[in-house]
C-alpha cells in the first residue's frame, strides 16, 4: 500500500511532547509528500517552522519547493486572517482558496499540517477547536487532500486534549529515544470511546501499542504509531500501523510478543521494508457495525438467547423477579429468576472476604464459610443482602463487561444503574493496564486480595480503593467475577497530607540559603528554620513569639512597612519585595522578601509563611555594573557620533555610484545593465503570477543624419528628448531604459491586456504631438519592435530582446519599402 494512498482524505490528530517527536512525524510526511507531487502547506509559528525547514534540508531542495509553491510555511496569522484573530469564516476561505489553488497548480494532492493552538491564538478554547476541526473535517472528503493538526501535549490544557482525540478517526504518535511509553498507552486508552470502541474489547490493541512503543524506545528506534478506526462490511475496528526508520529484519523484532498475539489479530502485514525503514500493519476488528440491526444477541447466561432486536438490550433493575416482568419476554421470567438466584447464592457462598448477619441486638444470624457456617436463611433475604450490602459489589464478564452492580457501588462512582451496567469495567479505571492485569490473574483461577485501584467518579475525580476478588465458575467456564470494592480515598488522601507536611518539614529546616519561617495572622513569627538562625543570628527562643517587624529598618517601621506587606499579603494572596533588612548584630543586608498568606479550611487567613534571601552580594556587583555600563555607554556615544558622520559621508559616495552604475547620465533613464537587472527580475515574477507583460525596443530613425546635420549638442538635446516621449507614453511603473546610441527599450509590466497596436499606437501619437509643438529643423521618427512575454511559456531576457530585434527590423523593411 502507498503512503499517499494510505494518507489521502485522512484527517489525522497528531499529540506531541517534544519538539523532536513533531519533526519525526512531520518531516517524513512532508518529505513523502513532496516526493509525490503534493502541496504542503504548514502552518506554526516562526521557530517551529525553521525546525521543519531545516531538517527537510537534508534531503530536499527547500528553497526549490518554496519557490514552486510546492512547500508553503505560513507563519503570520494575518495570513489567514486580515485581524490577526482566528475566525472561522476567514480560516475557511484560506483552507479552501490554498487547497483549490494548490491543485489548479497542477499538484496532485495537498496536505495541510498545522499547530491549532498556534493557529487559533493563545486564548483559544474548546469551543475554537471544536470550530477548526469540524472546519478541516469539512474541507478533506471528496478531495486529494489531507490534514494533520498538531497538539504540543504540554501547552493546551487536558480538556482540549481529549477533545483532539476524540475529534479523528486518525492518531499519530510519534516514536523517538525520549517517547513517554506511558502517555503513548494512555492516549490509545483515551481515543478508545470516542472511536466507538468498547476499551475491554481493545485490551488486547493496546497492550500490542504498548508493547510496540516500549520495543521502539528501549531499542532506540525512530517513527511513529499511526491508530485508525476502519470500517468494513458492517464491522469495526482498530488499525495499528508502526512505522520506524531502521530496517528490521522480522516483524517479531518490532513486537517480540507476536507469536503469542498474532494468532489473536485478524490482520497483518508488512506494508514496506525497502528504502524506508519498516513499516508493519495490525488490525482487530472488534464488533459489529451498529447499522446491523437485525443482529441476533448472545446474552448473559442469566439473560438467555432471545429474538429481542438490537436497541432493545436488558439490564438487571432490580434483583425482585416480579418487577422484570414485561423487561424480559415471559416464558423466560421464571427460568431466569431461578438461574438470578442459584448464581446470587454460589457468589455468596464462596465469596474471597468474610461475610455475615447481624440483628438489631447484636445476634449473629449468618456467615458464610469463610467465617461460620450457613444458618441456613431463604434466598431472598440473601438477595435483601446482596442488594443492600454496606461495601460496594459488581459481576463483570470474561471481557470485563458489568453485568450487576448493587446501590453502593453505583454510589461510590455516581452513576445510576442505566449508565453504568452494561459497558466495560475499563472505562471506569484511571490506569489502563489494570483491569487487563486483573482479568489475567482471574481467569487463571487466583483470589485477588486488597488490589490498589483507582476509579474514576462521574464528576472525573478519582477514588482509590481496595479490591478483593474471585471469579464464579460453570463447568470449567467462566461465568463472571465477584468483586468487592473498598473506597479508601480518605485514608490516601490523609497519608498524602502526613507526607508533604513532613516533605516541607524537613525541607524548611534544612534549607540553609534561605530563611523560611511561619507566622500568626498577625504577624508574630512562630515557627524558625536553619537557614533563618544563620542569615538573622536568632535563636529559636530569641525570635519565636516576636513580631517580624524587627527584621525592619527604623525608617521602613516609622513608614508601616511591615503591616502594610501583611495588608497585601491577605488581599492578593502573595507579595514580594526587595528592601534593606536587619541582623540580630544591627547590620543591614539587602533582601528579596516573598510573604504568602496560609488560609484555613474555610479560606479565612490563619497566617502567613515568609521566605528570605541575601541579595546583598548580587545588588552590590549590580551596582558597579551599571556604573561601568554608563561609563562605557559615555564612550560608545562619543565614538558613535564620529562614525555616524563618517557613515553619512559614505553613503552619500555609495549612492551616487550606483546611480552612475545603473542610471544614463545623459536621460537619466535607466542603462543597459539597470534595465537587464530589473527586467529579469520581473520576468520571475511575471512566472510566478501568470501574468504577462511587453517588451518595445525603439531605434531612432536618421539619427546619425541630425548629428552631421545640426552637430553632436544637436543630437544629445533629440536623444533626451526620445527619453521624455517614451516616459509620457508608458506608465510610472514601466522599466525604460537607453541602451546606447539610439537604441532605446521598454518593459511594460502592466499591459498584459493591451496589445502590440495599442501600444505602438499610443507611441505615435506622443511622437506626433511632440514634433507638432517644436520647431527644430527636422522631424523626431522612431523604428519600433514589440513582442509579448508570455508566462505559459517563459524565455529569457536576451530570447525576448532577439525577438523584439527581429519585430524591428520587420518595421525598418516595411518603411522603407512605403
Amino acid at each position: 500500500m502507498e503512503i499517499r494512498q494510505r494518507r489521502e482524505r485522512e484527517h489525522a490528530c497528531l499529540l506531541y511532547d517534544r519538539p523532536a517527536e513533531l519533526l519525526e512525524s512531520v518531516v517524513p510526511s512532508v518529505r513523502e509528500a513532496l516526493a509525490s507531487g503534493e502541496q504542503c502547506i504548514y502552518l506554526g509559528d516562526e521557530p517551529t517552522a525553521a525546525h521543519v525547514a531545516g531538517a527537510l534540508a537534508a534531503t530536499v531542495d527547500v528553497c526549490e519547493a518554496r519557490d514552486r509553491r510546492a512547500l508553503c510555511l505560513v507563519t503570520e496569522r494575518d495570513g489567514y486572517s486580515p485581524s490577526g484573530e482566528f475566525r472561522t469564516g476567514d480560516m475557511a476561505a484560506f483552507l479552501e482558496r490554498s487547497i483549490t489553488a494548490g491543485l489548479a497548480d497542477g499538484f496532485s494532492g495537498v496536505v495541510v499540517m498545522g499547530d491549532v493552538t498556534w493557529a487559533l491564538g493563545p486564548e483559544a478554547g474548546s469551543e475554537e477547536v471544536a470550530a477548526y476541526e469540524e472546519l478541516v473535517e469539512s474541507l478533506v472528503p471528496g478531495r486529494p487532500a489531507a490534514a494533520i493538526c498538531q497538539y504540543n501535549a504540554p501547552h493546551v490544557p487536558p480538556s482540549v486534549a481529549r477533545q483532539a482525540l476524540g475529534l479523528h478517526h486518525v492518531v499519530r504518535i510519534p516514536l523517538t529515544d525520549g517517547t513517554d511509553v506511558r502517555a503513548a498507552r494512555s492516549r490509545g486508552w483515551a481515543i478508545a470511546e470516542p472511536l466507538g470502541f468498547a476499551p475491554g474489547d481493545l485490551t488486547l490493541m493496546w497492550t500490542v501499542i504498548s508493547e510496540l512503543a516500549r520495543n521502539a524506545v528501549e531499542r532506540g528506534w525512530r517513527g511513529e504509531l499511526i491508530l485508525r478506526r476502519v470500517e468494513r462490511d458492517h464491522r469495526l475496528g482498530l488499525c495499528v500501523t508502526v512505522r520506524v526508520e531502521q530496517a528490521v529484519a522480522t516483524p517479531a523484532a518490532l513486537l517480540p510478543a507476536l507469536p503469542e498475539v498474532g494468532p489473536l489479530m485478524d490482520e497483518f502485514k508488512v506494508l514496506s521494508d525497502a528504502g524506508r525503514g519498516t513499516v508493519m500493519s495490525i488490525t482487530k476488528w472488534v464488533r459489529d457495525h451498529p447499522s446491523a440491526g437485525g443482529a441476533r444477541l448472545v446474552l448473559p447466561s442469566w439473560k438467555r438467547e432471545t429474538d429481542v432486536p438490537r436497541g432493545q438490550d436488558m439490564r438487571l433493575l432490580s434483583s425482585r423477579a416480579d418487577t422484570l416482568v414485561g423487561q424480559i419476554p415471559a416464558p423466560y421470567v421464571d427460568a431466569w429468576s431461578r438461574q438470578l438466584q442459584r448464581e446470587l447464592l454460589d457468589f455468596f457462598e464462596n465469596a474471597p472476604v468474610a461475610l455475615h448477619w447481624a440483628a438489631e441486638d447484636g445476634r449473629i444470624l449468618w456467615a458464610n464459610p469463610a467465617e461460620l457456617e450457613l444458618l441456613g436463611y431463604s434466598s431472598e433475604e440473601l438477595l435483601d443482602f446482596f442488594e443492600n450490602a454496606p461495601v460496594a459489589l459488581h459481576w463483570a464478564a470474561e471481557d470485563g463487561r458489568i453485568l450487576w452492580a448493587n446501590p453502593a457501588e453505583l454510589e461510590l462512582l455516581g452513576y445510576t444503574s442505566e449508565e453504568y451496567i452494561g459497558r466495560n469495567i475499563a472505562e471506569f479505571h484511571a490506569d489502563a493496564d489494570v483491569i487487563p492485569d486483573i482479568l489475567r490473574r482471574l481467569s487463571r483461577s487466583e483470589t485477588l486480595h486488597n488490589y490498589e485501584a483507582r476509579l474514576r467518579h462521574k464528576d472525573g475525580s478519582i477514588r482509590y480503593v481496595l479490591i478483593t476478588s474471585n471469579v464464579f465458575w460453570e463447568n470449567g467456564k467462566f461465568v463472571h467475577t465477584r468483586c468487592f470494592t473498598r473506597d479508601i480515598t480518605e485514608r490516601k488522601a490523609a497519608e498524602e497530607a502526613r507526607r508533604q507536611d513532613e516533605h516541607v518539614r524537613l525541607l524548611a529546616n534544612w534549607v540553609r540559603d534561605y530563611a523560611i519561617f511561619m507566622m500568626d495572622r498577625d504577624g508574630h513569627v512562630i515557627t524558625w528554620n536553619t537557614g533563618a538562625k544563620l542569615l538573622k543570628g536568632y535563636a529559636d527562643d530569641e525570635i519565636l513569639g516576636r513580631h517580624f517587624s524587627c527584621f525592619y529598618t527604623a525608617e521602613d517601621r516609622q513608614a508601616g512597612t511591615p503591616e502594610r506587606i501583611l495588608r497585601l499579603a491577605r488581599e492578593q494572596g502573595r507579595v514580594e519585595e526587595e528592601g534593606w533588612r536587619l541582623r540580630k548584630d544591627g547590620t543591614r543586608f539587602w533582601a528579596d522578601v516573598v510573604v504568602t498568606a496560609v488560609p484555613d479550611e474555610s479560606g479565612q487567613v490563619r497566617g502567613f509563611a515568609k521566605i528570605t534571601r541575601d541579595l546583598t552580594e548580587r545588588m552590590l556587583a549590580e551596582r558597579a555594573l551599571h556604573k561601568a555600563n554608563e561609563d562605557l555607554e559615555s564612550r560608545v556615544a562619543e565614538r558613535t557620533q564620529q562614525l555616524q558622520a563618517s557613515l553619512e559621508e559614505k553613503e552619500q559616495l555609495l549612492a551616487e555610484v550606483r546611480r552612475l552604475t545603473l542610471r544614463d547620465e545623459l536621460t537619466g533613464l535607466y542603462n543597459r545593465r539597470g534595465f537587464v537587472t530589473l527586467a529579469t527580475q520581473h520576468l520571475k515574477f511575471a512566472r510566478r503570477t501568470k501574468r504577462g507583460c511587453w517588451l518595445i525596443v525603439v531605434d531612432m530613425d536618421d539619427f546619425k543624419q541630425i548629428n552631421d546635420t545640426f552637430g553632436h549638442p544637436e543630437g544629445d538635446r533629440a536623444l533626451i528628448k526620445t527619453a521624455e516621449i517614451l516616459t509620457r507614453s508608458f506608465r510610472e511603473s514601466d522599466i525604460i531604459a537607453r541602451l546606447g546610441g539610439d537604441e532605446f527599450t521598454v518593459l511594460a509590466v502592466h499591459a498584459d491586456d493591451d496589445s502590440a497596436s495599442t501600444i505602438t499606437k499610443r507611441l505615435a501619437e506622443t511622437l506626433s504631438h511632440c514634433n507638432a509643438q517644436a520647431d527644430r529643423g527636422y522631424a523626431l521618427a522612431f523604428s519600433v519592435g514589440v513582442v509579448r512575454f508570455d508566462p505559459t511559456s517563459p524565455c529569457s531576457i536576451e530570447e525576448l530582446f532577439a525577438r523584439a530585434d527581429e519585430a524591428l527590423y520587420a518595421h525598418k523593411r516595411r518603411k522603407e519599402k512605403s
